[in-house]
């Protein structure tokens, strides 16, 4: 593009106008001609910084940052960009001295003890990053009694008091506070009503909520949910699209998500992505992934269609690039979950949408399809989703064991019957997110404990690290009489191989309810570890039980309170049959729909070939 403004000053400003709109590649030649005029204006290099961070070039955000303060520039501003650049490539002890030295800059940086509380969050410093945020509500509310109502830096504070609220509730949340976790969420859409993050979790939330709660009505749920489309997507126009109504023709497949890196949904898309029939489907990837990593490049591998990184781009021009891209059926695999890009289907940029693996609760939004489990969602299922259910007919998920689980044994004998006998105590464990044990999961682990005398649990999430999250949790088994010496809380271990070895001192996993395991339950399975699940009334509470039903293990599921108590007694009383289960247990994974990865490649090429001649049968979907 022609540039043709010659003053310095003037040029700077309309960088920041085109960076602050959006038009980041002329913001960028505006500030590259502004340091050709003056090489030592060491704002433009921050500005630089902070694109290229808009852009995931972390890396080069830092270097941009650092000429800067070579320059003599040293901002709060300056300081927490190198903090985020350090942070979003998980590098969270080198971010924090950025974040602290920002906040002595400035006592009153917001932002700086806002971001500081989310890599204390993943530092599993909970305690801390709490504070954090509570100091961000105190700033907010002397700011609010201090400013205009209606003045920038009042709006500004009241930004960040909507993200403190939002963290808070994530902090609460990892502790198992379900209700401290919503009671915040709320508060900061009331201080932003237009902050989506937040109205987000509050949605994502309800996976924790006992069926018995009101709001798990699947009416509400799904009134919910649109909500969250009416209130940020209302003023989108559907696109007019042009599409091939050939019903045999090879179809186009994009998949949008957040989590194309190191995460559990990978073990559930590489053998999908690896096997699927490249005569029939082609695969496009749509990525919202600020730090690609090794996983990320075996997806790409897969993806013929091309791959597209969508850090940083408007909705709107990641709408028109899946248009451009021609794509048939655009399926999100995020839901409300963390870096999901919801609101470009509102664009309806393909002519079929559709949901699967992240989000067991329907969206009520533009999605036409959820692809679903036949066990997880039975036969009355339909009536808790806005969506078709598009049924797989085997199973709704085929999972690739990681790799490190090759350098980690699997002993037939359990953990009990080693050594000499009486000489090791009965060992249940639950390796879950925290916000998956409920009052209900408690409960009922607490029953397991009570009726296996002398039995104890291992507890193993990220923020078990944290004093007050044990605390917290040694209160809530205390209530139903379980004393905190029978409570083990493991620390977090970097290396997934070294977190996997303790599956091995791990007599039976008993499964979280009321939002069930998948991936932690398949790793207990692979590993020959039995797992106690509850089948509850929804495709959340029933993955569990899906999964041993698969296995032909339904004696493993319990379908009621007692039941579930009474399993799990009865195993830790039948050594003989517990020992039976270890040594099968892989061979009956290795036999099941769960892991014949050619089958579920075929029965999805199979789904997507039905919805598609329905839609080019009728311009519509069924």
């Amino acid at each position: 593009m022609a540039l043709n403004i010659s003053n310095e000053e003037d040029t700077f400003q309309a960088a920041i106008v085109a960076q602050r709109t959006g038009k980041l590649a002329e913001a960028q030649q505006h500030y590259q001609q502004v340091l050709r005029m003056n090489p030592r204006r060491a704002a433009a290099y921050q500005n630089l910084g902070v694109l290229a961070f808009q852009v995931g070039k972390f890396e080069e955000s830092i270097k941009l940052l650092e000429k800067a303060r070579e320059l003599g520039l040293e901002t709060p501003g300056l300081f927490c960009g190198m903090g985020d650049a350090f942070a979003a490539m998980s590098r969270w002890e080198e971010a924090l001295p950025w974040y602290q030295k920002a906040m002595d800059a400035d006592p009153q940086a917001a932002g700086a003890y806002n971001n500081a509380g989310a890599v204390l969050l993943k530092l599993g410093r909970v305690g801390e990053a709490v504070a954090a945020w509570e100091e961000v509500v105190i700033l907010a509310q002397k700011s609010e009694e201090r400013e205009p109502p209606d003045s920038p830096r009042a709006a500004a504070f009241r930004r960040f008091a909507a993200a403190a609220y939002n963290n808070l509730g994530e902090a609460y949340l990892q502790r198992g506070s379900l209700d401290l976790a919503r009671q915040n969420h709320r508060r900061a859409l009331d201080s932003c009503p237009t902050f989506a993050p937040a109205h987000s979790n509050l949605l994502r939330d309800m996976l924790y909520a006992p069926d018995a709660e009101p709001d798990a009505d699947p009416a509400q749920i799904i009134a919910a949910h649109r909500a969250w489309w009416d209130q940020h997507t209302a003023g989108i126009t559907p696109m007019a699209l042009q599409r091939d109504r050939s019903p045999d023709r090879k179809l186009r497949i994009g998949f949008v998500s957040g989590d194309f890196h190191e995460h559990a949904n990978v073990h559930f898309l590489l053998p999908l992505f690896e096997h699927h029939d490249r005569e029939q489907l082609e695969f496009i990837g749509y990525s919202n992934v600020r730090q690609p990593d090794e996983w990320t490049l075996k997806l790409v591998a897969q993806c013929e269609g091309g791959w597209r990184s969508i850090v940083g781009l408007a909705d709107e021009s990641v709408a028109r690039m899946i248009d451009d891209d021609r794509v048939d059926i655009l399926i999100d695999l995020s839901g409300h979950t963390a870096d999901h890009r919801l609101a470009l289907f509102a664009y309806r940029p393909a002519p079929i949408q559709a949901t699967w693996l992240g989000y067991p609760l329907s969206l009520g939004g533009p999605i036409d399809y959820r692809l679903a489990d036949p066990f997880a969602d039975d036969a009355d299922a339909q009536s808790r989703y806005a969506e078709n259910l598009l049924r797989l007919p085997r199973t709704g998920w085929c999972y690739r064991p990681p790799e490190a689980m090759a350098q980690v044994d699997v002993p037939t004998t359990p953990p009990v019957l080693r050594g000499k006998p009486g000489e090791r105590p009965f060992t249940f464990g639950a390796f879950a997110g925290c916000p998956r044990i409920s009052d209900e999961a408690v409960r009922l682990w607490a029953g397991a404990l009570n009726a296996v005398p002398h039995s104890r649990l291992f507890l193993k999430a990220r923020p078990m690290d944290d004093r007050e999250t044990r605390r917290v949790f040694r209160a809530r088994f205390a209530e139903h009489g379980i004393d905190a010496e029978r409570l083990t809380f493991l620390v977090r271990q970097p290396a997934l191989k070294d977190h996997l070895i303790w599956y091995r001192k791990i007599d039976v996993v008993l499964d979280t309810m009321p939002f069930s395991g998948l991936a932690n339950t398949c790793d207990a399975l692979w590993l020959g570890v039995p797992v106690i699940a509850f089948a509850g009334r929804t495709a959340r509470a029933r993955t569990g039980a899906s999964l041993l039903t698969q296995l032909g293990l339904e004696k493993l599921v319990a379908h009621s309170e007692t039941g579930f108590v009474h399993r799990a007694a009865q195993l830790a009383k039948d050594l003989p049959l517990l020992e039976k289960l270890r040594v099968a247990l892989r061979r009956r994974m290795e036999k099941s729909p769960l892991r014949d990865e050619a089958a579920f490649a075929a029965d999805f090429a199979a789904a997507m070939r039905e919805i598609w001649r329905a839609w080019c049968a009728t311009g519509e979907t069924v």
